[in-house]
């Protein structure tokens, strides 16, 4: 007989928007919710919701809507004259939501977090209910310190979660540097769940005189460092190479990149062609990935064009170097600079002969380290620790 569980879900993600570091929960509380749980999850009311979300409550997982903070009259101006408001606003504890979350008294939450150290407010609050809870984090960015007291007000929450889940190993190792000598034990690994095949066959895009590398995510240089791809083309020495990259997305910074490239006179090598729903489309016509991001968890990118057999060019953060081997896999871009994005395009055109194979190694890979459901696996770990506890 099925142990009926409550689980309330919820993400720190501005609403109205969508990434792919929304993918694991709202597939894991749409397994959950499939295996007979009782499954709620917290969303921002007054914005148009995602396609995604949409489907989320059209299967039966139950939405409860709350409404941010919202400034008096006499609060935005007195903010304006101050500069407090924006620090009000991302202090501040959500009351409402915390009165939902309490009220439903669910057997687990399970909270995701974009940025590692932006969710102290939460944390705190959620460490405050006695609630059973679990924390995701989703991305790392290697510059972040917090000073010793902040440091130490993460670690105390972080120890009251049952468990912090990282998507990337590096994240729970750089925790544990950042917590003023404290062990910290309760972090385990999970994979976000990508919009490819797992069983995808090896193919190859027809001959072409030029290498098409592919650049997907979102149009935000701060993260995903589009301009260097930029800049790195516009090198004397990579001026002659047959090389055309494609950036697949959308974001705040689209006419800033455009301009950019036009600027620099790289605009006939280069294409925006948007966002698209078929990821698998995009390898149908492209060899490689090419992604030097600044800061990442585990992007999806990089994992569907493995799965789908690409050899991938991408910045050593994160867990990267544990899915590419140069001249293997793909290539390691050293750091997020223009020269390092320069010298492995460099060896990725010296190694076009060989990329079909790289291609074969990168799709084993990537099968060695993400299982092809990562929703149900997490879905058993919540249900075992709840077991457990």
């Amino acid at each position: 007989m099925l142990n009926k569980k409550i689980f309330l879900f919820f993400s720190d993600l501005h609403a109205g928007k969508w990434s792919g570091c929304e993918e694991l929960w709202t597939q894991t509380a749409l397994e959950l919710h499939q295996r007979g749980h009782a499954v709620f999850f917290l969303y921002e009311s007054g914005y148009l919701q995602p396609s995604q979300i949409v489907r989320l409550v059209e299967r039966g997982v139950c939405l409860i809507p709350w409404k941010v903070w919202q400034p008096t009259l006499v609060e935005r101006t007195i903010g304006r004259l101050t500069g407090s408001l924006a620090a009000r606003k991302s202090s501040q504890v959500p009351h409402e939501a915390l009165n939902h979350i309490t009220n439903l008294s669910p057997d687990l939450v399970v909270y995701n977090q974009i940025d590692t150290f932006k969710g102290l407010r939460w944390m705190e609050a959620l460490a405050g209910t006695d609630l059973p809870f679990v924390t995701i984090l989703q991305n790392w960015n290697e510059a972040d310190w917090p000073n010793d007291n902040e440091a130490i007000r993460h670690y105390e929450t972080y120890q009251k979660a049952l468990r912090t889940y990282v998507v990337a190993s590096r994240i729970g190792e750089a925790l544990e540097e950042r917590f003023v000598g404290h062990p910290f034990t309760t972090w385990r690994l999970v994979r976000n769940p990508y919009c490819v095949s797992y069983d995808q066959m090896f193919s190859w895009p027809k001959q072409n005189t030029k290498l098409q590398l592919a650049c997907v995510g979102r149009l935000a240089p701060d993260s995903k460092a589009q301009d260097l791809i930029l800049k790195a083309m516009a090198q004397e020495s990579l001026l002659n190479l047959p090389l055309h990259i494609t950036f697949f997305g959308a974001g705040p910074c689209e006419r800033t990149l455009n301009h950019l490239a036009i600027r620099l006179g790289v605009q006939d090598r280069i294409t925006f062609a948007g966002h698209v729903d078929n990821v698998q489309q995009i390898w149908e016509q492209h060899h490689a990935l090419l992604l030097p991001s600044r800061h990442e968890g585990l992007p999806l990118a990089m994992v569907e064009a493995m799965m789908c057999h690409r050899p991938v060019l991408v910045t050593d953060i994160g867990d990267h170097s544990q899915f590419v081997k140069d001249w293997r896999t793909g290539f390691l871009i050293e750091s997020a600079t223009v020269a390092a994005t320069s010298r492995a395009l460099h060896n990725l055109f010296e190694a076009k002969d060989n990329l079909q194979e790289m291609g074969r190694l990168a799709g084993q890979r990537v099968r060695d380290l993400v299982p092809s459901r990562p929703d149900c696996v997490f879905a058993d770990c919540l249900l075992n620790l709840l077991n457990d506890n």
